[in-house]
């Protein structure tokens, strides 16, 4: 979410009328999640995952087994984005992540993912993927701090 979806709200803010602030955090953390919710439905509907999910080792299946469609993913999205995310505005968020983590070390689930049905499984956690993400994560932190640098223009 932070290096696709913090793209896409730059490239979202190129587009949106000049009245639409979105270096106001209030206003970027509600592009954001809602330009990540869209990016997010595609990549479970078109591949079956995302980059990181994929990186994780972490799948997301419809009950049955098959891969999500568009709708489901979409939907399962939208969840995330107002039961996980709080639509990104700031102190709910915290609230509803709060509450999330909460429920997923208590039950072993998620509301979004219990609502809509889908079954989330977890691959064997080995070294290599472990160092895959650790370099992974620090090449999203360096992607947001160069996006952060061309959006302000430094």
């Amino acid at each position: 979410m932070s290096t696709l979806g913090f793209a896409g709200t730059f490239l979202v803010g190129k587009i949106l009328p000049p009245e639409v602030d979105v270096s106001n955090p209030v206003i970027a953390g509600f592009v954001m999640v809602i330009v990540w919710a869209l990016i997010e439905a595609v990549f479970l509907s078109a591949i079956g995952n995302t980059p990181a999910k994929w990186l994780f080792g972490i799948t997301i299946r419809r009950s049955t087994g098959k891969r999500l469609d568009f709708g489901d993913a979409l939907f399962r999205a939208g969840l995330v984005a107002i039961q996980g995310l709080g639509l990104g505005l700031p102190f709910i968020n915290l609230i509803t992540q709060g509450f999330a983590y909460h429920r997923l070390r208590t039950t072993g689930t998620t509301l979004w993912d219990t609502k809509a049905s889908l079954k989330v499984s977890h691959a064997e956690w080995t070294p290599l993927r472990a160092v895959s993400c650790v370099l992974a994560t620090t090449l999203v932190f360096v992607s947001i701090l160069l996006i952060s640098a061309v959006a302000n223009g430094t």
